[in-house]
């Protein structure tokens, strides 16, 4: 929550830049490269929503892609027991027990 505060306030935003911790617990931008940085890294907005977040991967599905998943959960088992069923009546029918 810190961090986005940091980057909403910062009028000169680097793109990409390297946040870090000082001794006192504050945020301070620094100018060293992503590759090198220890802390956290800042991204303009552009950037931002080029990467995927937790929001977009756990975002609730369309109407669509929902109805094909419960058709497949729902019968994929039932055509299964049908199968078995159907492949127990004919080793059965061939093969009486009685």
């Amino acid at each position: 929550m810190l961090l986005i505060l940091v980057c909403a306030f910062s009028a000169p935003a680097i793109s990409g830049g390297c946040v870090v911790e000082t001794t006192s617990g504050d945020l301070r931008i620094t100018t060293q490269p992503v590759s090198e940085c220890s802390g956290y890294v800042v991204l303009d907005a552009q950037e931002y929503s080029q990467y995927p977040t937790l929001k977009s991967l756990f975002a609730f599905p369309d109407a669509k892609d929902l109805g094909k998943v419960w058709s497949i959960g729902a019968g994929l088992p039932m055509f299964s027991y049908l199968i078995a069923w159907a492949f127990g009546s004919v080793v059965n029918f061939i093969n009486p027990r009685e």
